[in-house]
């Protein structure tokens, strides 16, 4: 009688859950349809009908840059297939994967210079802080141009929004994404034409060759003296620089350098050969004539739109390499100034450097400033037709230390007349200041002088103009402390920042409305059926629902206990 009782207890235990779960299914399905339709109104706020336009190609934002040694890349402050900023970072960007936990942008300042339009291209972003770039105003427009594989999405409020990053300071007119098969640039290709740039320029013929020996009569006192040499006909002077001497803690000066469009360009070229790993520990200390060669003006470390007095190149290769690309990494601990080439180097940046930088890895944990690189004729747009024009084969005649300055790649690039000062004399530093002055405002470290003794730092007078930028008390010279511009940067006794590939793809800018409606249909059907649905609980909403469910269960447990007592008390009777 006992266990025809349980047979029938279990029965109906099992019907009646059976018919609960049974008849909560459609408020089941209710309650999963609230929860993406409440999704899907997050993703709603973003405007559907508005879709960032074709960036175009480089070229059409730089014309004739085949004039510049650099190419494009001199409007540039940071060309690289990867970039990660751990400090503000004064300039624009053209980077194929980007890891930002800093701002960047270049930032307007009150001198002889102007950039009229700030040009970034970023191929895919993996983290960008909201502070990035610099709001246009009266004298200066953004174009920024991404990827496809990135959400460049618009709120209802006109909030800009790329993957998971908030864009602050960019209107929606100021932001542009590739289109299709279209990239802005195409970094392999154009960088195997600056490693082929690169090669080219350690071919010429130097004016001198620099080492150790050049220097060991006054070695706190190292001076390169341009006076002593004669440009040749293309406008330059070329120095072949032993590695070592770059790895000595006193500074090294460069003197007689002019600060006009059209001077004479330096470049210095700087052989590798053997190091995996190479540590550039000498503070660069520019003197520009300024037409009074008895008291030259040093230049220090600064922000600037002034980019006419930056003619110096400084260009890392391998002489044991066939193709002459150094390929290990570069650690500029003490402040620089002059624009790098080291495309397939990973570059690290402890200290301010000023110019450009164009390397395969970038990473960025002092303040750096854009500081374009001029060639000797690139700020002359309009060339006269009696004057000779640059080559335009491949083929280099070492003897005439003609520029190799054509492109290689259909990606050529073009120079625009925007990013110039226009005619300006003076040195973009109107005031002396010490040698061994640095004035950036994120800078915390101690330099040398001369005669080796440690002196108190200036704090970089030239207020920014974006307010993101970080501000650093002043601190007692005597002992050196690592850069701390914010929680997220690296110290300098910080190993280098572990590359970080981007290649997720989230979905493309021009599908997304697509998505969306689909999301939104799928979502519409069995809300509508759940509210009209009957059986047990007709018309359950997701909480009712939900409580359903959990009875179910709870009967269904409740259930397995007792056939697992009934289970047990068998076995104890046989």
């Amino acid at each position: 009688m006992l266990n025809t009782r349980g047979k029938f207890f279990r029965l109906s235990c099992i019907t009646l859950s059976t018919t609960i779960l049974l008849s909560i299914t459609p408020s089941i399905q209710a309650y999963a349809a609230d929860i993406a339709t409440e999704e899907t109104s997050d993703i709603n706020q973003t405007k559907n009908d508005w879709t960032p336009s074709s960036g175009g190609n480089v070229t059409d934002d730089f014309k004739n840059s085949d004039n510049n040694e650099l190419g494009y890349a001199a409007h540039f402050h940071i060309f690289a297939k990867e970039a990660n900023l751990s400090t503000h970072t004064n300039g624009n960007l053209a980077v194929a994967n980007l890891s930002g936990d800093a701002g960047f942008g270049t930032n307007i300042k009150d001198d002889m210079g102007k950039v009229e339009k700030d040009i970034s291209y970023i191929q895919n972003v993996s983290k960008m802080e909201s502070s990035s770039f610099v709001s246009s105003n009266g004298d200066r427009t953004n174009k920024v141009t991404f990827g496809t594989d990135n959400d460049v999405l618009l709120s209802d409020t006109e909030e800009l929004m790329v993957n998971t990053s908030t864009i602050s300071h960019l209107t929606k007119d100021e932001v542009f994404q590739d289109q299709g098969n279209n990239t802005y640039i195409d970094f392999d290709s154009y960088f195997n034409v600056l490693a082929q740039k690169s090669q080219a320029i350690t071919q010429r013929d130097a004016h001198d060759k620099l080492n150790d020996k050049n220097f060991a009569e006054d070695i706190n006192n190292r001076v390169i003296e341009l006076d002593d040499y004669t440009p040749n006909k293309e406008n330059k002077i070329a120095f072949d620089l032993d590695s070592s001497v770059l790895e000595k803690s006193t500074p090294l000066k460069i003197k007689g350098l002019s600060s006009e469009a059209g001077g004479t360009n330096i470049v210095i070229n700087v052989d590798l050969k053997g190091k995996s790993s190479y540590d550039m520990k000498s503070q660069i200390q520019l003197f520009y004539t300024d037409g009074n060669s008895t008291d030259p003006t040093n230049r220090p470390n600064h922000e600037t739109e002034y980019f006419d007095d930056n003619h110096i190149l400084w260009n890392f290769y391998d002489s044991s390499q066939a193709d002459g690309v150094y390929r290990g990494t570069i650690n500029f601990d003490a402040p620089f100034q002059g624009s790098v080439l080291a495309t397939s180097a990973t570059v690290t940046v402890n200290h301010n450097l000023d110019g450009n930088i164009i390397a395969e890895v970038v990473n960025v944990k002092g303040e750096t400033h854009r500081w374009d690189y001029q060639n000797d004729s690139s700020y002359d747009e309009a060339v006269d037709e009696d004057k000779n024009p640059e080559p335009t084969k491949p083929d280099i005649d070492e003897s005439d230390e003609e520029d190799f300055d054509e492109d290689l790649s259909t990606d050529s690039g073009n120079e625009p007349d925007t990013d110039d000062g226009e005619n300006s004399t003076d040195d973009s530093n109107e005031e002396d200041v010490d040698s061994n002055t640095d004035l950036d405002t994120d800078e915390n470290e101690s330099t040398e002088d001369p005669d080796g003794k440690d002196i108190e730092p200036d704090t970089d007078t030239d207020s920014s103009s974006n307010p993101d930028t970080d501000q650093k008390p002043n601190t007692d010279s005597n002992s050196e402390l690592p850069i701390t511009n914010g929680s997220s940067e690296s110290s300098f006794g910080q190993e280098t920042t572990p590359k970080t590939q981007s290649t997720r793809s989230l979905s493309t800018g021009k599908a997304l409305p697509n998505v969306l409606e689909t999301v939104q249909n799928d979502v519409a059907t069995p809300s509508s059926t759940s509210k009209n649905s009957s059986g047990l609980f007709p018309s359950t909403g997701g909480t009712s629902g939900l409580i359903a469910s959990i009875l179910g269960l709870a009967l269904l447990a409740l259930l397995a206990v007792f056939s697992i007592i009934k289970v047990i008390k068998i076995r104890k009777n046989n």
